[in-house]
C-alpha cells in the first residue's frame, strides 16, 4: 500500500507516495520507495539526493545510514559527519 503524511485538515502534505513513511523528527521523515531510503520535508521534498539501503531517524541533528553496507552518520543535511 501506499503512504503520505496528512495536513491537519485532513489533507495530503504532499503529492508523493511511498511504500512507507515514519513519524518527523526533527523536520525530517523517513521514507521507503522502491527499497531505498531517504528523508523528506514536511513539505514533501527530498532532504538530500543521495538514496541508501537504510536510514535511521534524526536525533540531536544526526542521522544513522547505511549503502553498500557501510554505515555512518548523516547531519540534517544530508552530509556525512566523520566520526
Amino acid at each position: 500500500g501506499e503512504q503520505w503524511h496528512i495536513l491537519l485538515n485532513g489533507e495530503a502534505a504532499y503529492a508523493e507516495r511511498y511504500g512507507w513513511v515514519d513519524p518527523f523528527s526533527e523536520g525530517r521523515a523517513r521514507v521507503v520507495k522502491d527499497g531505498k531510503q531517504w528523508h523528506i520535508l514536511l513539505n514533501g521534498e527530498a532532504t538530500y539526493t543521495e538514496r541508501y539501503d537504510r536510514v535511521g531517524s534524526f536525533s540531536e541533528g544526526r542521522a544513522r545510514v547505511v549503502k553498500d553496507g557501510k554505515e555512518f552518520l548523516v547531519d540534517l543535511n544530508g552530509k556525512r559527519i566523520e566520526e
